[in-house]
């Protein structure tokens, strides 16, 4: 077997395992720096409310949640059938949208698709390739989306950069719970997208990089209370170079 195939083998047996407390040790405790990350995007995307959303790499939801009330249907695919239950249940508060859950590869789905479509997000996913499948999936990505489209990205980046020392010691009540997360199960190992080559590979494939934004890793210490909703913007709009990429494209 392929080392990328093995790769997938074992994220998808690490994602049935930890699929159930994925949200509240992962994605909770990331929501306030989540917030800042992703809220500009309004400002470089005009929604219709009648397109079609693809979440390429679902998860849990998280990118259906926040972005699918805009469209009239939305395509959740992910290789774990048990992170599709809990996307399920993330997406039942959103009303007049037709949700279609797609328990596939999701590489191989984007290379076989016909579907096309106004909108992909993409979150996490596209780290885990190598260099050849991520080229192909950007290919991909691009030809599903329909005249002027557009694609939101967001992935853990390379930096040589130092995490500051005031995001260390903010994190530090967080960490113990997030060990909770790694103890369930073993992670495939992962490594950052090379930023410089990610977007070389983008531009060829046919997307125009619109917007752009960094962050660190920022976790929420009162349960996203006021005080995370306060401090946490603070810190971003100070230290906001770090190892979380997020990027919106348009089709080419």
């Amino acid at each position: 077997m392929e080392s990328s195939e093995q790769h997938a083998l074992q994220d998808k047996e690490h994602h049935a395992i930890v699929a159930p407390h994925y949200d509240e040790l992962v994605n909770v405790p990331r929501k306030r720096i989540n917030d800042c990350l992703f809220r500009e995007i309004k400002n470089h995307i005009t929604y219709s409310g009648k397109g079609r959303m693809l979440d390429l790499g679902a998860g849990t939801g998280q990118m259906s949640v926040r972005f699918g009330g805009n469209f009239s249907e939305v395509f959740l695919v992910d290789h774990s059938k048990e992170m599709l239950v809990q996307a399920k249940k993330n997406i039942s508060v959103i009303e007049n949208v037709n949700f279609k859950l797609v328990e596939a590869d999701a590489l191989a789905f984007i290379e076989e698709t016909g579907e096309l479509f106004d909108f992909v997000a993409c979150s996490g996913f596209l780290h885990h390739l190598d260099e050849a499948d991520l080229t192909k999936a950007m290919r991909h990505i691009c030809r599903v989306l329909k005249d002027k489209g557009h694609v939101v990205i967001a992935e853990p980046v390379k930096t040589e950069r130092i995490e500051p020392a005031l995001i260390r010691w903010w994190n530090k009540p967080v960490i113990p719970r997030l060990m909770q997360y790694l103890a369930l199960a073993p992670a495939p190992e992962e490594t950052p997208l090379n930023l410089s080559s990610f977007l070389e590979i983008a531009s060829r494939a046919g997307l125009n990089l619109k917007y752009q934004r960094k962050s660190w890793e920022i976790y929420s210490r009162f349960d996203n209370g006021w005080q995370d909703r306060l401090i946490i913007p603070l810190i971003d709009r100070i230290w906001n170079d770090g190892v979380v990429w997020m990027g919106v494209f348009e089709k080419a």
